[in-house]
């Protein structure tokens, strides 16, 4: 069985990761909104090194917005296993 730390501050990732107790780190727009940080606005690329430094095997994420969003995310080079849920908007006429 593998245990996330489902939380989107990077304290916490400092704190708990070390123990080993976590394999990987899970965000989300709540848990981001809860540490304070506007989803929209998360340098993605810093963010994911900061889990791999912090000792994340796999980092979770939703992205909005488009594939090409996606694509850029699961591009950064970090040697973290990368899980992201893409919400694109649709708009029906």
């Amino acid at each position: 069985m593998r245990l996330y730390l489902d939380s989107a501050d990077v304290a916490d990732w400092r704190n708990f990761m070390p123990f080993g107790t976590f394999y990987g780190i899970t965000t989300n727009p709540l848990l981001t909104a809860k540490a304070g940080l506007t989803y929209g606005g998360i340098n993605w690329f810093d963010f994911a090194k900061e889990a791999c430094a912090s000792g994340a095997k796999e980092f979770h994420a939703q992205i909005f917005g488009s594939a090409s969003n996606a694509l850029k995310f699961s591009e950064i080079p970090t040697g973290l296993v990368r899980r992201l849920a893409l919400l694109a908007l649709l708009k029906f006429h």
